[in-house]
């Protein structure tokens, strides 16, 4: 009886677990830029869909550049804090170039935001921010995509424990 009651048991809760993990819907990767839905909901044309998804496509290129220094920056950074003794002024020296790139990167996607909103005015009120490139750790394959990628880290996210 305890074993039946106990499998019972087992069987119940793993079925309440299971369903409410099929129940949700798959996350949606951040940060790549008009996605299809949105447009749909935007009511675009399909020349302002086309204009769009070209103006993507040429903000990505322009700034592959920008993101590959950022990244290779991030890495190096990160591997120069690990060595025994690292050299303030070559890490300062890296962090503000990284943020250079980052000030960089931040205007390019701004004129990007600018030319959709001429494109379709509609986008003013689509969060700009978070759809159009925003990217970070967590946020993007690469830059624009799904899943952990490359990104500019948040500060937020990775704080240092303190050994005391």
């Amino acid at each position: 009886m305890k074993k039946t009651l106990a499998v019972l048991t087992i069987l119940i809760i793993t079925c309440t677990f299971s369903a409410s993990a099929f129940a949700t819907p798959p996350k949606q990767g951040k940060g790549k830029g008009l996605r299809q839905n949105q447009r749909a909901c935007m009511n675009l044309t399909d020349e302002q869909q086309k204009q769009l998804s070209d103006l993507h496509q040429k903000f990505v290129d322009d700034t592959y550049e920008t993101r590959t220094g950022i990244m290779n920056l991030d890495q190096q950074i990160r591997m120069y804090m690990e060595t025994s003794d690292p050299n303030p002024g070559k890490l300062k020296a890296m962090v503000i170039k990284k943020a250079d790139l980052a000030k960089d990167l931040a205007v390019k996607r701004l004129d990007f935001a600018l030319d959709a909103r001429k494109i379709s005015p509609e986008l003013k009120y689509m969060g700009m921010g978070k759809e159009f490139g925003r990217h970070g750790k967590g946020y993007g394959h690469g830059y624009h995509g799904v899943g952990k990628g490359a990104g500019v880290d948040d500060p937020k996210e990775e704080t240092p424990s303190e050994n005391n």
